[in-house]
């Protein structure tokens, strides 16, 4: 796969296709036999940390979303981890020179990961691509 910025990574999409798409995940997740309520519609990612994966914008290709959990046991504990991506679709990982002392893999690395699942942290509106149910019938 080439990683030319202006092929690969265009513009935004239709409104109609991430409709779509997001449908499809929805019921797939279902089929899987996850409870509605318990189906995860996306991730929250603080402004902090996008600015973090744009420094040396122009040395990057963008960044790269890795699925993880902070508990191997409690699916609930989901979240992603994000690393910028090379001009060759190369993941940059490097330690952060910030004086805390630590070493090895106990330092800090260009690995942002506080971002929050949604659910719980969703659009309390509920979203295009994820619409609130509709409320029970009385």
């Amino acid at each position: 796969m080439s990683y030319d910025k202006q092929t690969v990574y265009g513009g935004g999409t239709s409104l109609k296709a991430a409709k779509e798409w997001t449908s499809n995940w929805r019921h797939w997740m279902l089929g899987k036999g996850v409870p509605p309520q318990d189906v995860l519609k996306g991730f929250f990612i603080p402004i902090s940390d996008i600015l973090n994966l744009a420094q040396e914008a122009e040395l990057l290709n963008g960044a790269r979303l890795y699925m993880a959990l902070t508990d191997k046991n409690d699916p609930a504990s989901v979240k992603v981890v994000l690393v910028r991506v090379g001009q060759h679709g190369e993941d940059i990982i490097e330690p952060i020179q910030n004086g805390n002392n630590k070493t090895g893999e106990d330092e800090d690395y260009t690995i942002y990961d506080v971002t929050s699942p949604c659910p719980p942290l969703c659009d309390p509106e509920g979203s295009a691509l994820f619409p609130l149910p509709p409320p029970p019938a009385k």
